[in-house]
This record gives structure tokens, sequence and C-alpha cells, in this order.
């Protein structure tokens, strides 16, 4: 038997439950009396569904491709000779004014194209850097007895023209003298030697005498 009250189960002939003291004569030990649990109505109760991003923000993010960049512009050279001051053209090589290479002179400024001092280490117009002068306490100007002497006695190997930067003329006055002693056999192998020593040494005394003033970078020599 089955207690109608706290559904312990008892023996058949007992007249109270032992164990809430309820009359157990309404029960019975038929299923149908028992209490029945009635399942919960699951279309009520809320689904619970899952998502990945459950309990995090959403973040957006915004790119502008409207915007424009700033253009660096390319270096476009001197834009005066340092010779004559005359503007040159783009790209050129040679001022057409006074046929003096770019870059090459110390009596104007390339940026602006004023008159500047030799020496001047920046033009006192625009505030450009010039080759002149000293840079960081260190002079940059060759000595014009040292390239003097060089000519004289050593320029039939152009070292005087290495000194100063010209390069070309020292190749040329190099290599010349150096086949003309692989030629000394010849007549031609001592005119060749002849030749550049002479070259050398006229441009020695140019040197000292102020007619080359300056060298490939146009600084002036020291004294």
């Amino acid at each position: 038997m089955i207690c109608p009250n706290c559904n312990f189960v008892t023996e058949n002939d007992v007249a109270y439950c032992p164990q809430c003291g309820a009359p157990m004569a309404a029960a019975s030990n038929d299923p149908t009396n028992q209490p029945q649990v009635q399942p919960q109505d699951t279309a009520q109760m809320p689904q619970q569904q899952y998502s990945p991003n459950a309990g995090y923000g959403t973040y957006t993010a915004q790119v502008t491709y409207n915007q424009q960049m700033p253009q660096q512009q390319a270096y476009q050279g001197p834009l005066y000779c340092k010779n004559c001051g005359r503007p040159l053209n783009p790209g050129a090589a040679v001022c057409v004014n006074c046929g003096v290479a770019v870059g090459v002179g110390n009596q104007f400024c390339a940026n602006c194209g004023n008159q500047v001092d030799p020496m001047a280490a920046i033009c006192t117009h625009c505030g450009a850097a010039q080759q002149g002068g000293n840079y960081g306490g260190v002079s940059q100007a060759k000595s014009k007895l040292t390239a003097g002497l060089l000519g004289i006695f050593l320029g039939l190997f152009g070292v005087h023209n290495f000194y100063l930067g010209f390069i070309g003329k020292a190749v040329i006055q190099l290599v010349v003298s150096i086949l003309g002693m692989f030629l000394m056999c010849v007549a031609i192998g001592g005119l060749m030697i002849l030749g550049m020593w002479i070259w050398g040494l006229v441009e020695g005394i140019m040197i000292l005498t102020g007619s080359i003033p300056a060298d490939a970078k146009g600084i002036p020599l020291r004294d």
C-alpha cells in the first residue's frame, strides 16, 4: 500500500501510515491512485540560443580611402649657375650662359642665384648651405702650395689633379705616362712622357700663380 499523503510504501494490512500517521483506508495498490508527475511543457520554456559573440561587443572599423597623402617633390638639383648666377634648365649638365658645369663655381648661390662670399658656409639671402667655408670646424679647402708642387714634380702622373678632384684629366695623364714607359724603346714613348710632364709642369705653375684658383668642387684653394 502507498500512503496517499506522503507516498510512503507500507504493508497492506496497516490502518495508518507509519511515516506520517495518515489513514490508509483510501490507499490502494492501484497504480492509477499514485500521484502522477506532470511533465513540463517544453513549448512554454524559453529557448536559449547559442551565439558565438554572446557577451562581446561588436567593433566596426571605418577606413577612409579618400584622404590624399602629401606628395613628396623630387629633388630638382641646382636652380642657378654657381659661376654666373643665371637660371639653369631642368636636368641640364652645363650652364648655357657661361658653359661651366652645373655645381662648379663659388660666386653665386645655387638655390636663389644671389651673389655670395666664396668662403661663406651658408647663403645670407636664403640660408642654403654653400661649398665654401668651414663645415663642423674642418676646412675643405685644398692647399695651393701642395697642389702646385705636385703638379711640378709629379704632374706627368696626374697626382695634382687627383688631389684637386679633376679625375678625368688625372686619369688621362696617368694612362698616357704609363703607356709611354712601355713604349720607351721607340721614339713615341719618350714624346708621350715629355708631353705629360710639360702638361703637369704648366698646371703646377698655374696653380701657384692663381690661374687655377679652385678645386673641382669650386672651393677656393687656401694659401
